[in-house]
């Protein structure tokens, strides 16, 4: 592995000085202290780790490679799937091969046979139904024998299209001789049967014998041959099944057994760091902080525990060291805290004992200022009440004021009724008057119709008599009308002069109502001020009270730290005794 000072082409007067380089660790420089790294002393492990975190040797040396524990387990796995593919692929192949040997087993031999079969028995049907008619001469067994023919015939032509074998077309072709041999024997029995006699057809039978037997042979023969060769085929079926089981079987212990050696090793490769790690740990729990460094060549996240842990080794070892160092100090100035201490507290008690005399001493002219206070504060009392009684007297004269005005108003206001009555009672009066010029008429024309308008002339009087007395009335409401209006002007300048002199009374007493406020406001200035010195000394007295509780809880503080000084110095004692239990 490459040496940092290579790496990051160190000067040769800095790499003499790096502890890196002088107990040969430039492999694991980051967990050295106070290495030299670009010209740096970069302290204790808590120091620099930050920075060796994004430095690129770091980096470079701590990355997981491909191959780490996720790589592994995706590797096995990845290899137990394509083993498990192998042999369902494999097992599948099998299936099928046999599965098409089978299927041509039926296809083709069992074919045969059945077919061979089956025109057989159309043969041995034809024969017969021949024999029917050469002994009967009747063309029903004609007809069939000729049917019976055909379909013999059908069944050698898909026979021949379903052979394969050699020895199967030569046994074939020996049944179609002998079926030729028998056509040509049935066409010229039934020759003779049409032409001679039946003496002469059974002759011709016994001169040909064995005709019908070599068909029935040769077909028994075919069908003896493919029968053999359809139990070759089951056999061979069976043999290829077997073949198959077994290989599935090995290949299947195989996996097994492929699994089992990548299981051990993905173990062992995770196992054996992780006892080492369990080792050392419980070394570090014991309190034995001597222990040497994990030396883990994995890539992989076990190497990067282990390389986490060899840093928390020198970090906790840096730790110890100055916890048992800081425990020397803090004992030290727990001391000295404590000397300090017992000097402020007797410093304290003569403060608190001189703040108690002067706060006796303010707290009189607390009690003057107090007297002083109260006493202008009656004066204020009294100034109030008598403001409230201006303002009670401005009030009412406002009261007045506005009562004289209003009744100037509604003065105005009859007044101008007044006006308009009068202007109606005028309409009134030159009603009447045309009202009397219309009832004049009235009676000449009367006068003029004769006892005819007679009536009319009595109706034109009343009218003429109802006008004046309406014009009489009018003229009566007009003079009181009259009188009302003189009198109501005299009322209106009476209020006027009224509402003058209310005027002026308000003035002078809102000047009054003004100078009393006036006094009443330096009063109340007078009572504040008063008042702020009553409170500034209450102030005063109460701040030199606290500044004495303060003195008295600055000497308890003082007595408190004192004792804490004690304690720190006893956790000192306890912490430099928990840094010795460890091995450093």
């Amino acid at each position: 592995m490459a040496n940092c000072w290579d790496t990051m082409e160190c000067p040769k007067g800095r790499k003499q000085e790096c502890p890196a380089f002088k107990i040969n660790r430039g492999d694991k420089c980051w967990l050295l202290t106070d290495t030299l790294c670009k010209g740096e002393k970069k302290g204790t492990m808590i120091e620099k780790m930050a920075s060796c975190k994004n430095c690129k040797f770091y980096q470079d040396n701590n990355r997981i490679k491909f191959m780490g524990i996720k790589g592994k387990f995706y590797i096995v796995t990845a290899l137990i799937l394509l083993m498990v593919c192998y042999l369902g692929l494999f097992s599948l192949y099998q299936m099928k091969n046999n599965n098409d040997k089978f299927n041509e087993l039926i296809q083709y031999n069992v074919g045969v046979i059945s077919d061979t079969k089956n025109a057989l028995i159309e043969f041995e049907k034809g024969a017969l139904d021949l024999r029917g008619y050469i002994l009967t001469g009747q063309d029903r067994y004609l007809k069939n024998y000729r049917n019976d023919k055909q379909n013999f015939e059908k069944y050698m032509t898909e026979i021949k299209s379903l052979l394969r074998t050699d020895q199967g077309k030569e046994l074939y072709v020996v049944l179609q001789n002998n079926y030729d041999i028998f056509c040509k024997y049935a066409d010229t029995a039934i020759e003779i049967r049409n032409t001679k006699t039946i003496a002469d057809v059974i002759k011709y039978i016994e001169q040909n014998p064995g005709v019908n037997t070599n068909v029935v042979n040769a077909a028994k023969k075919l069908i003896e041959y493919d029968e053999k060769l359809l139990i070759e085929g089951q056999e061979a079926s069976d043999r290829m099944i077997s073949y198959t089981t077994k290989a599935i079987i090995i290949s299947l212990a195989i996996v097994l057994l492929l699994c089992i050696v990548a299981s051990a090793f993905l173990t062992a490769s995770i196992s054996k760091p992780l006892l080492s790690l369990e080792k050392q740990t419980n070394r570090i729990a014991s309190g034995d902080l001597t222990a040497s460094h994990v030396l883990i060549k994995n890539r992989d996240e076990i190497g990067s525990l282990a390389n986490a842990y060899n840093q928390m080794i020198n970090s906790l070892k840096d730790i110890v060291n100055r916890v048992a160092e800081k425990a020397v100090d803090v004992s030290s100035a727990s001391q000295q805290l404590s000397s300090s201490a017992e000097q402020t507290a007797a410093s304290a008690s003569e403060t608190a004992s001189t703040v108690c005399e002067i706060a006796q001493s303010v707290n009189q002219v607390s009690n003057n200022a107090q007297v002083v206070a109260d006493e202008a504060q009656n004066v204020s009392s009294h100034a109030a009440t008598g403001w409230e009684g201006i303002e009670s007297i401005t009030q009412q004269m406002e009261d007045i004021k506005q009562s004289t005005q209003s009744i100037l108003e509604v003065i105005k206001r009859l007044n101008d009724k007044s006006g308009e009555i009068t202007k109606i009672v005028e309409l009134i009066t030159q009603i009447s008057d045309q009202t009397n010029l219309l009832a004049l008429n009235a009676a000449i024309e009367a006068a003029r119709a004769g006892d005819a308008g007679r009536g009319f002339a009595v109706v034109a009087e009343e009218v003429r008599k109802l006008a004046e007395q309406s014009n009489l009335a009018a003229k009566e409401i007009f003079n009181l009308i009259q009188a009302i209006q003189n009198e109501s002007h005299g009322a209106v300048s009476i209020a006027e002069k009224g509402s003058e002199s209310v005027k002026e009374g308000t003035g002078v007493i809102i000047g009054v109502g003004k100078s009393f406020k006036n006094i009443i406001d330096s009063v109340h200035k007078l009572s504040k001020e008063i008042q702020n010195v009553a409170t500034s000394t209450i102030e005063m007295s109460d701040g030199m009270q606290n500044i004495a509780g303060v003195s008295q809880e600055q000497n308890a503080v003082m007595e408190e730290i004192s004792a804490s000084s004690q304690t720190m110095a006893k956790t000192a004692q306890e912490l430099n005794h928990i840094a010795s239990l460890f091995k450093r």
